[in-house]
């Protein structure tokens, strides 16, 4: 493990800006990811070791592929196949109530 540690900036410029400064913080503050160089109280600035970098870029890459699927439900495909099938329902239980009548 090498000794360097390195700053948030740093770790974003590092990560190819693949997470915001804001994403990082959450993930930080909430306890989302643990960094072995994290100091706690304002004012102390937050370090990463080369393995808490290298540990952020596999989390930012799954949580990529994650936000992605999520978007898919909803970019207007399945949500609008969703949204058809429900009509489609509605509409033949409409029609069998009104033969029944």
């Amino acid at each position: 493990m090498s000794d360097t540690l390195y700053t948030s900036m740093e770790v974003i410029e590092l990560l190819n800006h693949a997470i915001t400064y804001r994403q990082l913080d959450h993930w930080c503050r909430t306890g989302t990811i643990y960094i072995d160089g994290d100091t706690a109280g304002s004012g102390h600035h937050r370090m990463f070791t080369t393995d808490d970098i290298e540990a952020l870029r596999l989390f930012a890459v799954r949580y990529r592929q994650i936000h992605e699927q999520l978007e898919s439900c909803y970019d207007g495909t399945m949500w609008s196949k969703a949204v058809n099938e429900i009509r489609w329902h509605r509409m033949q239980a409409e029609v069998a109530e009104q033969a029944s009548a």
